[in-house]
Protein backbone atom coordinates (compact mmCIF):
# COMPACT_ATOMS: atom_id res chain seq x y z
CA UNK A 1 0.00 0.00 0.00
CA UNK A 2 1.50 3.11 -1.05
CA UNK A 3 1.92 5.93 1.42
CA UNK A 4 0.06 9.36 0.23
CA UNK A 5 1.37 12.71 2.44
CA UNK A 6 -1.98 13.60 3.96
CA UNK A 7 -0.87 15.38 6.82
CA UNK A 8 1.05 17.76 5.34
CA UNK A 9 -1.58 18.28 2.26
CA UNK A 10 -4.22 20.59 3.35
CA UNK A 11 -6.67 20.12 0.91
CA UNK A 12 -6.67 16.80 2.92
CA UNK A 13 -6.86 18.23 6.42
CA UNK A 14 -9.59 17.91 9.15
CA UNK A 15 -11.10 21.46 8.31
CA UNK A 16 -11.35 20.39 4.49
CA UNK A 17 -14.59 18.61 4.84
CA UNK A 18 -16.62 21.27 2.75
CA UNK A 19 -14.25 20.05 -0.42
CA UNK A 20 -16.59 17.19 -0.75
CA UNK A 21 -19.53 19.82 -2.40
CA UNK A 22 -16.30 19.26 -5.38
CA UNK A 23 -16.92 16.11 -6.09
CA UNK A 24 -19.50 16.52 -8.65
CA UNK A 25 -19.67 13.06 -9.29
CA UNK A 26 -20.35 12.08 -5.69
CA UNK A 27 -22.60 14.44 -5.23
CA UNK A 28 -24.77 13.03 -8.18
CA UNK A 29 -24.63 9.89 -6.75
CA UNK A 30 -26.15 10.40 -3.57
CA UNK A 31 -29.05 12.96 -4.99
CA UNK A 32 -29.63 10.31 -7.46
CA UNK A 33 -29.76 7.67 -4.05
CA UNK A 34 -32.21 10.39 -2.04
CA UNK A 35 -34.26 11.11 -4.35
CA UNK A 36 -34.82 7.19 -5.01
CA UNK A 37 -35.33 6.90 -1.16
CA UNK A 38 -38.17 10.37 -1.59
CA UNK A 39 -39.88 8.46 -4.11
CA UNK A 40 -40.07 5.28 -2.24
CA UNK A 41 -41.76 6.67 0.59
CA UNK A 42 -44.16 8.88 -1.36
CA UNK A 43 -45.05 5.83 -3.07
CA UNK A 44 -45.91 3.64 -0.03
CA UNK A 45 -47.99 6.60 1.80
CA UNK A 46 -49.67 6.88 -1.97
CA UNK A 47 -50.81 3.34 -1.91
CA UNK A 48 -51.26 3.50 1.94
CA UNK A 49 -51.57 -0.60 2.07
CA UNK A 50 -50.52 -2.66 4.66
CA UNK A 51 -47.87 -3.83 2.39
CA UNK A 52 -46.45 -1.09 1.08
CA UNK A 53 -44.86 0.32 3.93
CA UNK A 54 -42.62 -2.54 5.12
CA UNK A 55 -41.68 -2.89 1.24
CA UNK A 56 -40.86 1.19 1.05
CA UNK A 57 -38.76 0.46 3.65
CA UNK A 58 -37.15 -2.42 2.72
CA UNK A 59 -36.21 -0.14 -0.77
CA UNK A 60 -35.85 2.68 1.09
CA UNK A 61 -32.98 0.55 2.98
CA UNK A 62 -30.90 -1.16 -0.13
CA UNK A 63 -30.94 2.16 -2.18
CA UNK A 64 -29.12 3.88 0.80
CA UNK A 65 -27.01 1.07 1.25
CA UNK A 66 -26.07 1.03 -2.36
CA UNK A 67 -25.77 4.77 -2.61
CA UNK A 68 -23.60 5.62 0.55
CA UNK A 69 -21.54 2.49 -0.90
CA UNK A 70 -21.07 4.28 -3.71
CA UNK A 71 -20.63 7.83 -2.85
CA UNK A 72 -18.35 6.63 0.01
CA UNK A 73 -15.48 5.01 -3.00
CA UNK A 74 -15.68 8.06 -4.60
CA UNK A 75 -14.55 10.14 -1.79
CA UNK A 76 -11.98 7.65 -0.65
CA UNK A 77 -10.64 8.27 -4.21
CA UNK A 78 -10.96 11.67 -3.78
CA UNK A 79 -9.26 11.88 -0.44
CA UNK A 80 -6.61 9.77 -2.03
CA UNK A 81 -6.07 12.49 -4.87
CA UNK A 82 -7.05 9.66 -7.77
CA UNK A 83 -9.63 10.31 -10.56
CA UNK A 84 -12.80 9.83 -9.34
CA UNK A 85 -15.21 6.85 -11.04
CA UNK A 86 -18.41 7.85 -12.47
CA UNK A 87 -21.59 7.41 -11.27
CA UNK A 88 -22.11 4.26 -12.99
CA UNK A 89 -18.62 2.60 -12.15
CA UNK A 90 -19.29 3.68 -8.99
CA UNK A 91 -22.66 1.41 -8.51
CA UNK A 92 -21.22 -1.11 -10.31
CA UNK A 93 -18.79 -1.72 -7.42
CA UNK A 94 -21.44 -1.96 -4.42
CA UNK A 95 -22.03 -5.43 -4.62
CA UNK A 96 -18.64 -6.29 -3.80
CA UNK A 97 -18.57 -3.30 -0.92
CA UNK A 98 -22.07 -4.60 0.56
CA UNK A 99 -20.28 -7.84 0.83
CA UNK A 100 -17.68 -7.34 2.82
CA UNK A 101 -20.04 -4.66 4.94
CA UNK A 102 -22.59 -7.32 5.91
CA UNK A 103 -19.85 -10.03 7.25
CA UNK A 104 -18.67 -6.56 9.18
CA UNK A 105 -22.01 -6.15 10.68
CA UNK A 106 -21.38 -9.80 11.77
CA UNK A 107 -18.42 -9.59 13.27
CA UNK A 108 -19.64 -6.22 14.97
CA UNK A 109 -22.76 -7.81 16.11
CA UNK A 110 -20.60 -11.54 17.89
CA UNK A 111 -18.78 -8.82 19.84
CA UNK A 112 -21.64 -7.05 21.02
CA UNK A 113 -23.50 -10.05 21.72
CA UNK A 114 -20.76 -11.24 23.94
CA UNK A 115 -20.35 -8.33 25.76
CA UNK A 116 -24.43 -8.77 26.48
CA UNK A 117 -23.83 -12.37 27.69
CA UNK A 118 -21.13 -11.50 29.68
CA UNK A 119 -23.00 -8.47 31.20
CA UNK A 120 -25.59 -10.61 31.57
CA UNK A 121 -23.93 -13.44 33.43
CA UNK A 122 -22.28 -10.54 36.06
CA UNK A 123 -25.86 -8.95 36.72
CA UNK A 124 -27.34 -12.45 37.47
CA UNK A 125 -24.61 -12.79 40.05
CA UNK A 126 -26.17 -9.70 41.67
CA UNK A 127 -29.10 -11.59 42.50
CA UNK A 128 -27.08 -13.05 45.08
CA UNK A 129 -29.11 -12.20 48.59
CA UNK A 130 -26.14 -11.20 50.55
CA UNK A 131 -23.02 -10.00 48.06
CA UNK A 132 -25.56 -8.98 45.53
CA UNK A 133 -26.21 -5.44 46.04
CA UNK A 134 -22.90 -4.86 47.02
CA UNK A 135 -21.56 -6.28 43.77
CA UNK A 136 -23.90 -4.26 41.89
CA UNK A 137 -22.63 -1.40 43.05
CA UNK A 138 -18.93 -2.17 41.44
CA UNK A 139 -20.97 -4.20 38.10
CA UNK A 140 -23.35 -1.49 37.24
CA UNK A 141 -20.34 1.50 36.67
CA UNK A 142 -18.23 -1.44 35.11
CA UNK A 143 -20.04 -2.55 32.83
CA UNK A 144 -21.57 0.83 31.86
CA UNK A 145 -17.92 2.60 31.22
CA UNK A 146 -17.07 -0.62 29.82
CA UNK A 147 -20.11 -0.79 27.07
CA UNK A 148 -19.12 2.83 26.35
CA UNK A 149 -15.24 1.66 25.74
CA UNK A 150 -16.57 -1.14 23.56
CA UNK A 151 -19.46 0.80 21.32
CA UNK A 152 -16.85 3.67 20.69
CA UNK A 153 -14.42 1.34 19.51
CA UNK A 154 -16.71 -0.47 17.36
CA UNK A 155 -17.89 2.40 15.53
CA UNK A 156 -14.37 3.52 15.55
CA UNK A 157 -13.29 0.59 13.62
CA UNK A 158 -16.29 -0.23 11.68
CA UNK A 159 -15.78 3.75 10.09
CA UNK A 160 -12.26 2.51 9.35
CA UNK A 161 -12.90 -0.87 7.95
CA UNK A 162 -16.04 0.57 5.86
CA UNK A 163 -13.37 3.42 4.10
CA UNK A 164 -10.82 0.28 3.39
CA UNK A 165 -13.61 -1.55 1.84
CA UNK A 166 -14.29 1.15 -0.45
CA UNK A 167 -11.01 1.54 -1.24
CA UNK A 168 -11.12 -1.62 -2.60
CA UNK A 169 -9.56 -3.95 -0.41
CA UNK A 170 -11.24 -6.94 1.15
CA UNK A 171 -12.40 -7.93 4.41
CA UNK A 172 -9.53 -9.34 5.33
CA UNK A 173 -6.76 -6.90 4.45
CA UNK A 174 -8.99 -4.27 5.89
CA UNK A 175 -9.38 -6.07 9.09
CA UNK A 176 -5.56 -6.43 8.99
CA UNK A 177 -5.26 -2.61 8.52
CA UNK A 178 -7.13 -1.79 11.80
CA UNK A 179 -5.37 -3.91 13.64
CA UNK A 180 -1.87 -2.39 12.69
CA UNK A 181 -3.02 0.59 13.50
CA UNK A 182 -4.91 0.21 16.17
CA UNK A 183 -1.29 -1.16 17.25
CA UNK A 184 0.84 1.70 15.50
CA UNK A 185 -1.61 5.05 15.94
CA UNK A 186 -2.98 4.49 19.52
CA UNK A 187 -4.83 7.48 20.48
CA UNK A 188 -3.35 9.46 17.20
CA UNK A 189 -5.43 7.69 15.35
CA UNK A 190 -8.37 8.39 17.12
CA UNK A 191 -8.03 11.88 16.70
CA UNK A 192 -7.21 11.81 13.19
CA UNK A 193 -10.46 10.10 12.97
CA UNK A 194 -12.92 12.19 15.03
CA UNK A 195 -11.70 15.86 14.21
CA UNK A 196 -12.61 15.18 10.13
CA UNK A 197 -16.12 13.76 11.83
CA UNK A 198 -16.81 16.47 14.35
CA UNK A 199 -15.96 19.43 11.83
CA UNK A 200 -18.67 17.56 9.40
CA UNK A 201 -21.16 17.32 12.13
CA UNK A 202 -20.83 20.69 13.06
CA UNK A 203 -21.02 22.16 9.66
CA UNK A 204 -23.89 20.02 9.20
CA UNK A 205 -25.81 20.78 12.65
CA UNK A 206 -25.32 24.92 11.94
CA UNK A 207 -26.31 24.03 8.24
CA UNK A 208 -29.36 22.37 9.27
CA UNK A 209 -30.61 25.18 11.48
CA UNK A 210 -30.20 28.15 9.06
CA UNK A 211 -32.29 25.64 6.22
CA UNK A 212 -34.79 25.32 8.82
CA UNK A 213 -35.28 28.93 9.66
CA UNK A 214 -35.08 30.00 5.89
CA UNK A 215 -37.88 27.10 5.33
CA UNK A 216 -40.03 28.31 7.87
CA UNK A 217 -39.68 31.50 6.28
CA UNK A 218 -40.16 30.93 2.68
CA UNK A 219 -43.37 28.47 3.49
CA UNK A 220 -44.97 31.36 5.55
CA UNK A 221 -44.27 34.29 3.10
CA UNK A 222 -46.11 31.54 0.62
CA UNK A 223 -49.13 30.73 2.47
CA UNK A 224 -49.12 34.38 3.15
CA UNK A 225 -49.14 35.22 -0.65
CA UNK A 226 -51.21 32.59 -1.86
CA UNK A 227 -54.56 32.33 -1.94
CA UNK A 228 -55.07 28.54 -2.65
CA UNK A 229 -53.48 26.78 0.10
CA UNK A 230 -52.91 28.92 3.68
CA UNK A 231 -49.92 27.96 5.68
CA UNK A 232 -52.51 26.06 8.57
CA UNK A 233 -53.29 24.03 5.94
CA UNK A 234 -50.03 22.90 4.82
CA UNK A 235 -49.16 22.11 8.34
CA UNK A 236 -52.25 19.82 8.25
CA UNK A 237 -51.07 18.44 5.16
CA UNK A 238 -47.98 17.47 6.29
CA UNK A 239 -49.70 15.87 9.33
CA UNK A 240 -51.23 13.98 6.95
CA UNK A 241 -48.84 11.48 6.84
CA UNK A 242 -48.35 8.48 6.04
CA UNK A 243 -51.49 8.21 3.91
CA UNK A 244 -51.48 10.59 1.30
CA UNK A 245 -54.62 9.21 -0.88
CA UNK A 246 -56.69 11.39 -2.28
CA UNK A 247 -55.25 14.60 -0.54
CA UNK A 248 -53.89 16.55 -2.80
CA UNK A 249 -52.92 19.60 -0.12
CA UNK A 250 -50.90 16.47 1.73
CA UNK A 251 -49.46 15.48 -2.07
CA UNK A 252 -47.93 19.09 -2.32
CA UNK A 253 -46.53 19.24 0.97
CA UNK A 254 -44.77 16.21 1.51
CA UNK A 255 -43.51 16.35 -2.57
CA UNK A 256 -41.84 19.82 -1.11
CA UNK A 257 -40.38 18.39 1.74
CA UNK A 258 -38.97 15.38 -0.48
CA UNK A 259 -37.40 17.76 -2.59
CA UNK A 260 -35.88 19.75 0.00
CA UNK A 261 -34.84 16.65 1.98
CA UNK A 262 -32.97 14.94 -0.78
CA UNK A 263 -30.95 18.53 -1.62
CA UNK A 264 -30.04 18.83 2.27
CA UNK A 265 -29.07 15.03 3.04
CA UNK A 266 -26.64 15.20 0.00
CA UNK A 267 -25.15 17.77 0.96
CA UNK A 268 -24.64 16.81 4.80
CA UNK A 269 -24.16 13.10 3.75
CA UNK A 270 -21.21 14.48 1.23
CA UNK A 271 -19.63 16.20 4.43
CA UNK A 272 -19.83 12.97 6.36
CA UNK A 273 -19.09 10.90 4.14
CA UNK A 274 -15.86 12.76 3.16
CA UNK A 275 -14.88 13.12 6.64
CA UNK A 276 -14.96 9.83 7.16
CA UNK A 277 -12.65 9.34 3.77
CA UNK A 278 -10.56 12.00 5.27
CA UNK A 279 -10.24 10.55 8.44
CA UNK A 280 -9.03 6.97 6.64
CA UNK A 281 -6.51 8.35 5.05
CA UNK A 282 -4.53 10.39 7.94
CA UNK A 283 -4.78 7.14 9.68
CA UNK A 284 -3.51 4.65 7.48
CA UNK A 285 -0.44 6.71 6.63
CA UNK A 286 2.41 4.85 6.23
CA UNK A 287 1.15 1.81 8.05
CA UNK A 288 2.57 -1.34 7.51
CA UNK A 289 0.03 -4.48 7.58
CA UNK A 290 2.36 -6.91 6.65
CA UNK A 291 3.10 -7.88 10.36
CA UNK A 292 -1.28 -7.83 11.30
CA UNK A 293 -1.84 -9.81 8.07
CA UNK A 294 0.57 -12.29 9.57
CA UNK A 295 -0.65 -12.81 12.76
CA UNK A 296 -4.51 -12.82 11.05
CA UNK A 297 -2.89 -15.28 9.22
CA UNK A 298 -1.68 -17.20 12.12
CA UNK A 299 -4.87 -16.92 14.25
CA UNK A 300 -6.87 -18.47 11.11
CA UNK A 301 -4.25 -21.63 11.12
CA UNK A 302 -4.55 -21.67 15.04
CA UNK A 303 -8.40 -21.68 14.73
CA UNK A 304 -7.93 -24.48 11.96
CA UNK A 305 -5.60 -26.74 13.93
CA UNK A 306 -8.14 -26.34 16.97
CA UNK A 307 -10.86 -27.39 14.96
CA UNK A 308 -8.80 -30.52 13.72
CA UNK A 309 -7.57 -31.25 17.35
CA UNK A 310 -11.52 -31.04 18.44
CA UNK A 311 -12.41 -33.75 16.07
CA UNK A 312 -9.56 -35.93 16.77
CA UNK A 313 -11.23 -35.71 20.24
CA UNK A 314 -14.48 -36.10 19.41
CA UNK A 315 -13.78 -39.39 17.26
CA UNK A 316 -11.56 -41.11 19.95
CA UNK A 317 -14.48 -40.53 22.60
CA UNK A 318 -16.44 -42.06 20.40
CA UNK A 319 -14.32 -45.38 19.66
CA UNK A 320 -13.60 -45.61 23.72
CA UNK A 321 -17.63 -45.63 23.95
CA UNK A 322 -18.68 -47.16 21.72
CA UNK A 323 -15.82 -49.36 20.96
CA UNK A 324 -15.80 -51.88 17.86
CA UNK A 325 -18.77 -50.47 15.99
CA UNK A 326 -16.84 -47.21 15.23
CA UNK A 327 -14.38 -48.76 12.50
CA UNK A 328 -10.53 -48.31 13.10
CA UNK A 329 -8.14 -47.11 11.01
CA UNK A 330 -6.51 -48.90 7.82
CA UNK A 331 -10.43 -50.32 7.66
CA UNK A 332 -11.65 -48.18 5.42
CA UNK A 333 -12.21 -45.37 8.09
CA UNK A 334 -11.10 -41.95 7.13
CA UNK A 335 -7.56 -41.14 8.76
CA UNK A 336 -7.23 -36.98 10.03
CA UNK A 337 -4.29 -35.63 8.13
CA UNK A 338 -2.44 -33.93 10.39
CA UNK A 339 -2.32 -30.20 10.58
CA UNK A 340 0.95 -28.12 8.69
CA UNK A 341 2.97 -26.44 10.37
CA UNK A 342 2.12 -22.71 11.00
CA UNK A 343 5.73 -22.00 9.15
CA UNK A 344 4.93 -24.40 6.75
CA UNK A 345 1.69 -23.04 5.84
CA UNK A 346 2.83 -19.72 5.22
CA UNK A 347 5.70 -20.89 3.00
CA UNK A 348 3.42 -22.27 0.75
CA UNK A 349 0.40 -20.14 0.77
CA UNK A 350 2.12 -17.01 1.32
CA UNK A 351 -0.54 -16.29 4.27
CA UNK A 352 2.06 -14.01 6.38
CA UNK A 353 2.30 -11.51 3.54
CA UNK A 354 5.50 -12.89 1.44
CA UNK A 355 6.59 -11.00 -1.79
CA UNK A 356 5.92 -14.26 -2.97
CA UNK A 357 1.90 -14.08 -2.24
CA UNK A 358 1.75 -10.30 -3.73
CA UNK A 359 0.51 -9.12 -7.13
CA UNK A 360 0.92 -6.22 -8.62
CA UNK A 361 -1.40 -3.70 -10.87
CA UNK A 362 -1.18 -3.69 -14.55
CA UNK A 363 -2.02 0.07 -14.62
CA UNK A 364 0.46 1.00 -12.24
CA UNK A 365 3.15 -1.44 -10.75
CA UNK A 366 1.86 -0.77 -6.97
CA UNK A 367 1.97 -3.44 -4.88
CA UNK A 368 -1.46 -5.58 -3.75
CA UNK A 369 -2.67 -8.17 -1.48
CA UNK A 370 -3.75 -11.33 -3.43
CA UNK A 371 -6.97 -11.14 -2.25
CA UNK A 372 -7.71 -7.50 -3.19
CA UNK A 373 -10.42 -6.99 -5.85
CA UNK A 374 -9.39 -2.97 -7.19
CA UNK A 375 -5.90 -1.16 -6.98
CA UNK A 376 -5.36 1.21 -3.28
CA UNK A 377 -3.45 3.15 -5.48
CA UNK A 378 -5.29 3.69 -8.79
CA UNK A 379 -8.63 2.24 -8.46
CA UNK A 380 -8.22 -0.21 -11.01
CA UNK A 381 -9.65 -4.04 -10.95
CA UNK A 382 -7.09 -6.15 -10.65
CA UNK A 383 -5.70 -9.31 -12.47
CA UNK A 384 -5.87 -12.33 -10.76
CA UNK A 385 -2.59 -13.73 -9.76
CA UNK A 386 -0.72 -16.19 -11.72
CA UNK A 387 -0.07 -19.32 -10.89
CA UNK A 388 2.76 -21.27 -12.38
Amino acid sequence: MQGHDDLADPSCGPLAVAGAWGNVRALATLLITFAGIASAGLLAAASATSVSYPLGAILAAVLAALGISAAGSQFVEQAAGRPVSGVARAFAATPRILLGSLLLIAVLVALLAAFLLVSAAMLYACRLPVVGPILLLVVAPALTIGGAVLLGALAAGALLTLAALWEGHSLRTALSQLCAIAAKRNHRALVDLLLPLLVAGSLAVVGSIFVFAAFVLVASLAAALSGAMGFEDWLAGLAAWPSLVGDATATTAWAGVAILATIVSALWVSVLLFAVAIGYRRCAEGVDIAIARAAVARAIIELQVRRVEAVEEVAAFARRILGSVVPKPGRGALVPIAPAPAGAATATTGLAGLPASRISCAHCASDAQPDDVYCGNCGQRLSPPLVA
